[in-house]
C-alpha cells in the first residue's frame, strides 16, 4: 500500500499543475507538453502493472523500456477515450479541454493504482536476463556481421522505395501509381519479406524480425504518401477539413456520430508538434500500421518466436495505404486482437492457463479506441476482445461476447434507423430467404479470376482473393492442433486442461460474417451512391478476416519455423512463394488499372485545384453551386474547407449519395441543360452554377459539346484537362465564349 500511495502522490501534483497552468493563462503549447509529460509519467508508473509479470519471474518479465513504452501507449489510449467522451458531452477541446482531460486521465490512473491489490516493485534493468537482439545467447562476430548486414539491407530497401516514390511524385490526376514506379519496386518488396524470414531463421531475434517486418510492410505503405503530392483518395480530404475545424474551434457542428477517435488524436498531435493536420494525416495510418502492429505481435510472441512476425504478410495491407477513420480503426483493432494472443491456452513451453504477461488491459483500451473511431470495425473487435480475456474465467460469458461480436453492428444500424439519422439502414429480412441472393453471395466469396492472358495482373488478383482463405486455413489448423482429443494410437488425451483450448475466435468471425451477409441481403443503404452500397458489408467481411488473425498468425509462424528444417528445394520454394505473396499483396494494396482490374477512380490533380480556385475567383463573391466529380469536390474541400452550406446541402456534390450528386450524374451522362442547372441552383440557393468536366471522363467530348450550347461561358484549365461551364441563371441564354486559363 505504501508503494501505491507513493506512486499516486507522484501523479496528483501533475494533474494539479495542468489545471493551474490554464488558470494562469499559460500558452497552449505549455498545456500540451504538460499533457505529454503526464502520459509518459503515468506510463512509467503503471506500465509494468499492465505488461510485466506480477510474480517477479525473470523469464516472464519485460525490459523496463518495453514496459514504459506500452504503459505510455495505454495511457495515451486512455487519454484519447477521455477526449472523445469530453467532446460528446458538448465540451470544447481547447486548452481547457487539454488540461482537464489530461487531469482526468491522471485521476483514473491514480484510482487504478490504489485499487490494484498487487504490490509491484519498480522495474530495474537487471530484472531482465538479456538486452541483446536475440534470445539471450552470446553472439559471435559472424553473427553480429550478419545481423548488421541484414538490418542494413532491409532499411536500404525501404529507403530506396521511398526515394523512388518521392522522385516520381506527381500532381497530375492518375488512376494507379504503378506505371510511375520502376519495374524493380515489387520484386524489392518481395525480397524484403524473404530477407525477414531468412534472418528470422538464422538469428531467431524477435526484435530484428520486428524491424524487418516493419520495413517489408512499409515498403508498400510508403508509396502513396510520397507519390501523391496533393493527396491520396477522396475521404481523407473531408476528414482533414473536419480536423482543422476541430483544431481551430475546439468543436464540430453538426457533431459527427463517430470518427472522433482519429480527430481527437490528430488535433492533439498537431498542437503537440506544431505540425499541419494534413501532414499528420498523410503519415498517421501508414506509420502506425508498419510500426505498432509488429510491435504488438512482438510483445506477445516471445523472444524465441521470430518467425511469427513474418506471418503478418496475411494482413489486408490495402486498409493502411491512406489515413481514414476506417484505416485508423483497423490498425487499432488489429493491435487489440493481437495483444490477446496468449491470454489463455497452451504456451510454447507446454504449460497451460492464463499468462499474466499478456496485456489484457491494453487490448480493451485499443479496442475501445477503435470503436470510438469507427464502430463498424471497433464494436465487433471490442466484443471479441472481451470474449478472449473472459474465456478462461467465465466461459458462458465469453460465448455471449462472441455472439455479440456479430450482432452489434446490425443493432447499431437498426438503432440509427430508429433515431432517424442519415446513416440509418432499413432492413428487409424477407430478402434473406431468397435462395438466388444467397447463391450470389456464395459465388462472390469464391476466389475466381477469368483468364485474360495477363499473367501478373491475374496472379495479383488471385493472391488478393486467396489471402483471406489462407487465413481461414491456418486458423483451422490452429483449432485442430488445440483440440482436446485423443491422438490416434495413444491412450492419453491431447489436452487435459480445459483452459488449454483457444478462445472461440471462429464463433466471433462467423457471427460477423453472418452480419455481413444480412447487411448485403437485407440492408437498404439508400443514403449511399449505388456502387458504394456494398461497402459496409465488404468492410464487415474484412473484420471477420481480422478476427481469425489471433489463430492464424501464430500457427503460420509456427509452420514457417518448422519449414526451415525441410529439404533445400522446399526451403527455396517457400522463400520464392513468400516473395511472390508479398509482391502480389503490395500490388493489390494500391489502385491498379490493368487488363484484369480497371480502376474506377482518379486522384486529385493540380488541374482540379486550379479549377476550384478559378470558379471562386470568377464568382466575384456571389453564392454559387458546382456540379463536379469526387476529385474536384475533394479539391474544393482541400482549398476552402466546409465553406458554405444551404441547410444540409454542400455547395459541391458531397456526399455522393446526395441530391446534388444525382444532378451531377444527370448532367455528366446525358443532360447538361439549363433546367438541370436551375435544379442545382435551387438546391444550393444560388443563381450561379458551374459544371466541371474532366478530360478523362469517357463522354467528355459529347457532354462538352452539349454544355457549350447552353452555358454562358466556358473556362479551359491546363490545356483542356478540365473545362468549367458557367451558368448565370439571372441572365438570358448567351452564346458561350471560350477563355483559356
Amino acid at each position: 500500500m505504501n508503494t501505491r500511495i507513493a506512486e499516486t502522490l507522484n501523479l496528483l501534483p501533475l494533474a494539479l499543475a495542468l489545471v493551474l497552468a490554464k488558470y494562469v493563462n499559460a500558452p497552449a503549447t505549455v498545456i500540451v507538453f504538460l499533457s505529454l509529460f503526464a502520459v509518459l509519467a503515468q506510463g512509467y508508473l503503471i506500465g509494468h502493472r499492465w505488461v510485466a509479470d506480477p510474480f517477479g519471474s525473470a523469464q516472464g518479465r519485460l525490459r523496463p523500456q518495453t514496459a514504459f513504452l506500452w504503459g505510455s501507449l495505454g495511457s495515451l489510449a486512455l487519454l484519447m477515450l477521455i477526449r472523445g467522451a469530453w467532446f460528446y458531452t458538448g465540451l470544447k477541446l481547447d486548452s481547457w479541454g487539454d488540461a482537464w482531460t489530461t487531469a482526468i486521465m491522471l485521476g483514473l490512473g491514480c484510482l487504478w493504482i490504489l485499487l490494484d491489490p498487487r504490490e509491484i516493485s519498480p522495474l530495474k534493468s537487471t530484472d531482465h536476463p538479456s538486452t541483446s537482439l536475440g534470445a539471450g545467447s552470446p553472439r559471435t562476430i559472424r553473427d553480429r556481421i550478419f545481423i548488421l548486414t541484414s538490418l542494413a539491407l532491409s532499411l536500404t530497401g525501404l529507403l530506396l522505395i521511398a526515394l523512388v516514390a518521392l522522385n516520381h511524385g506527381t500532381t497530375a490526376s492518375i488512376r494507379t501509381p504503378w506505371p510511375l514506379m520502376p519495374g524493380w519496386t515489387l520484386p524489392l518488396v518481395g525480397l524484403l519479406w524473404i530477407l525477414a524470414l531468412a534472418t528470422a531463421w538464422r538469428v531467431k531475434s524477435t526484435l530484428l524480425a520486428t524491424v524487418q517486418t516493419a520495413c517489408a510492410i512499409g515498403g508498400t505503405l510508403v508509396i502513396a504518401p510520397m507519390l501523391y503530392r496533393i493527396g491520396y483518395g477522396f475521404d481523407g480530404f473531408l476528414h482533414i477539413a473536419g480536423e482543422k475545424v476541430l483544431l481551430a474551434t475546439g468543436t464540430l457542428v453538426p457533431t459527427p456520430p463517430y470518427y472522433m477517435g482519429q480527430y481527437v488524436f490528430v488535433t492533439w498531435l498537431a498542437r503537440l508538434m506544431d505540425l499541419d493536420v494534413a501532414l499528420i494525416d498523410r503519415w498517421l495510418v501508414p506509420v502506425l500500421a508498419a510500426v505498432l502492429i509488429p510491435a504488438a505481435l512482438a510483445l506477445v510472441a516471445g523472444r524465441t518466436r521470430a518467425t511469427t512476425l513474418i506471418a503478418l504478410i496475411i494482413m489486408p495491407l490495402g486498409a493502411f495505404v491512406a489515413t481514414t477513420p476506417h484505416g485508423f480503426a483497423t490498425v487499432l483493432a488489429i493491435t487489440a486482437i493481437l495483444l490477446t494472443i496468449g491470454t489463455t491456452g497452451r504456451r510454447d513451453d507446454g504449460t497451460t492457463g492464463s499468462d499474466p504477461v499478456r496485456p489484457v488491459v491494453l487490448s480493451v483500451l485499443f479496442a475501445s479506441w477503435s470503436a470510438l473511431t469507427h464502430p463498424l470495425v471497433g464494436l465487433p473487435v471490442l466484443f471479441a476482445t472481451l470474449m478472449a480475456i473472459t474465456y478462461s474465467r467465465a466461459r458462458p460469458i465469453s460465448w455471449i461476447f462472441g455472439v455479440l461480436t456479430g450482432v452489434s453492428v446490425p443493432l447499431v444500424f437498426g438503432l440509427a434507423s430508429g433515431l432517424g439519422t442519415s446513416a440509418g439502414v432499413n432492413f428487409d429480412l424477407t430478402r434473406v430467404l431468397d435462395p438466388n441472393a444467397w447463391k450470389d453471395v456464395v459465388l462472390g466469396l469464391l476466389p475466381w479470376v477469368g483468364n485474360r492472358y495477363a499473367i501478373w495482373p491475374e496472379a495479383s488478383v488471385w493472391i488478393e482473393q486467396l489471402l483471406p482463405w489462407i487465413t481461414v486455413l491456418f486458423a483451422a489448423l490452429a483449432i485442430w492442433r488445440h483440440r482436446p482429443s485423443t491422438p490416434l494410437g495413444t491412450g492419453s488425451p491431447r489436452t487435459t486442461d480445459p483452459k488449454a483450448s483457444t478462445p472461440p475466435w471462429l464463433l466471433s468471425a462467423a457471427s460477423v460474417a453472418l452480419a455481413a451477409i444480412i447487411l448485403r441481403l437485407a440492408g437498404d443503404f439508400g443514403f449511399l451512391i449505388d456502387y458504394e452500397r456494398g461497402n459496409y458489408a465488404d468492410r464487415l467481411w474484412m473484420v471477420a478476416w481480422l478476427l481469425l488473425l489471433p489463430l492464424a498468425v501464430p500457427e503460420l509462424g509456427r509452420r514457417l519455423e518448422d519449414a526451415r528444417r525441410g529439404a533445400f528445394v522446399s526451403v527455396v520454394g517457400l522463400l520464392v512463394a513468400l516473395g511472390l505473396l508479398g509482391a502480389g499483396a503490395s500490388y493489390a494494396a494500391l489502385p491498379r488499372h490493368d487488363a484484369v482490374t480497371p480502376s474506377r477512380g482518379w486522384s486529385v490533380g493540380q488541374a482540379d485545384v486550379d479549377a476550384v480556385k478559378l470558379i471562386d475567383e470568377d464568382s466575384g463573391g456571389r453564392k454559387y453551386t458546382v456540379l463536379a466529380n469526387q476529385s474536384v469536390s475533394a479539391a474544393a474541400v482541400r482549398t476552402f474547407g466546409f465553406k458554405r452550406y444551404n441547410g444540409d446541402v454542400f455547395f459541391y456534390p458531397i456526399p455522393t449519395g446526395g441530391a446534388l450528386y444525382q444532378l451531377y450524374l444527370r448532367a455528366s451522362y446525358e443532360d447538361p441543360s439549363r433546367e438541370v442547372m436551375r435544379d442545382a441552383g435551387r438546391l444550393g440557393d444560388s443563381d450561379i452554377v458551374y459544371f466541371v468536366l474532366n478530360d478523362y471522363w469517357w463522354k467528355d467530348d459529347v457532354i462538352g459539346e452539349l454544355a457549350e450550347t447552353s452555358a454562358d461561358r466556358v473556362f479551359v484549365v491546363q490545356d483542356g484537362k478540365v473545362r468549367v461551364y458557367k451558368y448565370d441563371l439571372t441572365q438570358p441564354d448567351k452564346k458561350p465564349k471560350s477563355d483559356e486559363k
